[in-house]
C-alpha cells in the first residue's frame, strides 16, 4: 500500500513563497542572519557623544554558532618564576656569608690568648715550693778535712774487698776437669782483678790522710794485706795449678790470713767510733763482718 499524498501548500493573495533554500534539518541549529553593513558616520555638528553601535552578528548565548573550538589555555612559562627564587637565594647566602665574615673578624680581636700560653696567673711565684738541698754528712767530732779522710779510706777498702771476693770465686778447687781453653779463661780474668786491684793500693797509697794518725795507721795495715792478696792473684793467674798443690799455695794463704788480722786489729784499735760519723762507723762494721771475722778470726779464703 503506498503512503498518501499531500496536497501542495498554498499562499495567502498577494504573497510570495519563501525563497529557496535548504530545508533546516529537525534539531538544527538555524544558521545565523546575514551581516549587518556599518551605519554610515554621523553628519557634521552631530556631537561628541555619538558612538557607533555595535555591529558585532548576534550569536547564540554561551558562543557563536560557529566559532572554532579555542582549544585548552595554553601554559604559562616557569622560568622566570625560576630565576626570581634563584636570585633571592643567592642574596640571603650572600647575605649571610658575609654576616658570618663579619662575625669571626670581631671574633678574633676578642679572642683569648691560647691555652698553650703562659698567662699571668700560671707564672711562677715568690712562693713556689723548691727542693731541699740535701743536709750535709755529720762529721761527727772530727774536722772536715779528717771525716773526708775516714770516708775516702774505707770506701777503697770496701770496693777492693768486693774484688777480693771476685777473685776468689773465679779461683778454681782444683784444675784437673778443666781444659786449656778453661784454664786460658781463668788466667785472663785473674789478670782483670789484679790489675783493680793494684789500681786500688795505688789510689790508698796516695790517701790525704788529713794529718790524722788513725787514718794513716789503719790505711797502712790494709794495703799490707793487700798486696798479700796481689801476689797471690798473680801467682795464681800464672800457674792455676797452685791450687792443686797445697804446699805450693801454702805460704800465700799464710800471709793473706795474718795481714787480715793485722787490718782488724787496727781498726779495732784505731777507729774511734765516738768521734768518727756514723756512716764511717757502719761501713767499717760491715767490712769486717764480711771478710775478716771467720771461724779463726781472718780472711777466709
Amino acid at each position: 500500500m503506498s503512503e498518501p499524498s499531500l496536497p501542495p501548500p498554498s499562499w495567502p493573495a498577494g504573497s510570495s513563497p519563501p525563497p529557496a533554500g535548504p530545508s533546516a534539518e529537525p534539531g538544527s541549529t538555524p544558521p545565523p542572519p546575514a551581516s549587518v553593513p556599518p551605519p554610515p558616520p554621523p553628519a557634521a555638528g552631530a556631537g561628541a557623544d555619538w558612538a557607533a553601535p555595535d555591529t558585532a552578528p548576534p550569536g547564540p548565548p554561551g558562543g557563536s554558532w560557529d566559532d572554532p573550538d579555542p582549544g585548552p589555555e595554553p601554559r604559562r612559562s616557569r622560568g622566570g618564576l625560576v630565576v626570581a627564587l634563584v636570585a633571592v637565594v643567592l642574596l640571603v647566602v650572600g647575605g649571610l656569608a658575609v654576616a658570618l665574615l663579619a662575625g669571626a673578624g670581631e671574633d678574633t680581636s676578642t679572642t683569648a690568648a691560647p691555652s698553650d700560653r703562659a698567662s699571668a696567673d700560671d707564672a711562677p711565684s715568690g712562693d713556689a715550693e723548691t727542693t731541699e738541698p740535701a743536709a750535709p754528712a755529720d762529721d761527727g767530732d772530727l774536722d772536715p778535712a779528717a771525716a773526708t779522710a775516714h770516708r775516702e779510706l774505707f770506701a777503697a777498702i770496701d770496693a777492693s774487698e768486693r774484688e777480693m771476693i771476685a777473685l776468689s770465686q773465679s779461683t778454681p778447687v782444683a784444675t784437673n776437669d778443666l781444659d786449656e781453653q778453661e784454664l786460658a779463661a781463668f788466667e785472663e780474668e785473674a789478670a782483670a782483678h789484679v790489675a783493680e786491684l793494684e789500681r786500688i793500693r795505688g789510689q790508698l797509697t796516695d790517701l790525704d790522710t788529713a794529718g790524722d794518725p788513725d787514718v794513716a795507721a789503719i790505711r797502712d795495715a790494709y794495703v799490707t794485706h793487700l798486696q798479700d792478696w796481689i801476689d797471690w792473684g798473680t801467682a795464681v793467674g800464672s800457674d792455676p795449678t797452685l791450687v792443686d798443690r797445697p804446699e805450693a799455695a801454702g805460704p800465700y794463704f799464710d800471709a793473706i790470713n795474718f795481714s787480715a788480722d793485722g787490718f782488724a786489729t787496727s781498726v779495732e784499735r784505731n777507729l774511734d767510733r765516738d768521734a768518727a760519723p756514723d756512716d764511717v762507723v757502719d761501713l767499717a762494721d760491715e767490712i769486717l763482718e764480711r771478710g775478716f771475722q771467720g771461724d779463726d778470726g781472718g780472711t777466709e779464703i
